[in-house]
């Protein structure tokens, strides 16, 4: 089936004529290819392909595929930026947690860069001050990081076995 232009009035596939307001449909048919065939070589024109040679047939699939190769790149392009506008968020939120001051002409190679040095900082601060401690108690600094840890182990287990007898209650 398909439908007259004119009256919108459905009609067979053999109809040349519509048989209400009498239209040409093969006429209109014929008009309605050719100005989609003008409007995807125009298209594929501005964009660089050449159309000689090719069937209606083939200009239209080549158009589709051209289309489509479109609009995934600027899908891609928007995914990308969202992807950068993400990533720059979370490198923010890691310099503000280190404590790196930034503005926003710092670019993200120099913001990971200063996030790098002042973790660096922040690791040789708290060796100072296990060592510092370590000497205070006369043990070495892994005979403190060993008493450290069992420490807080032993801590973490009582906790997990309130936890457990609580939701068995």
């Amino acid at each position: 089936m398909r439908r007259c232009p004119d009256c919108k009035r459905d009609i067979s596939r053999s109809a040349t004529n519509c048989p209400l307001c009498g239209c040409d449909v093969v006429l209109r048919d014929e008009i309605n290819k050719r100005n989609r065939l003008i409007e995807d070589t125009t298209w594929l024109k501005q964009r660089g392909f050449d159309t000689a040679g090719l069937t209606a047939d083939e200009i239209g699939l080549k158009k589709i595929r051209e289309w489509g190769k479109e609009l995934e790149t600027e899908e891609n392009r928007e995914e990308n930026k969202k992807n950068q506008e993400k990533n720059r968020k979370l490198l923010e939120k890691k310099a503000l947690s280190v404590g790196v001051a930034f503005n926003t002409q710092t670019t993200n190679k120099q913001l990971r860069s200063m996030i790098r040095e002042k973790e660096k900082e922040l690791k040789k601060k708290r060796y100072q001050e296990e060592l510092a401690e370590a000497k205070k108690k006369g043990m070495t600094i892994q005979q403190y990081r060993d008493q450290k840890f069992k420490r807080d182990s032993i801590g973490c287990f009582i906790i997990f076995v309130i936890i457990i007898l609580i939701s068995y209650c």
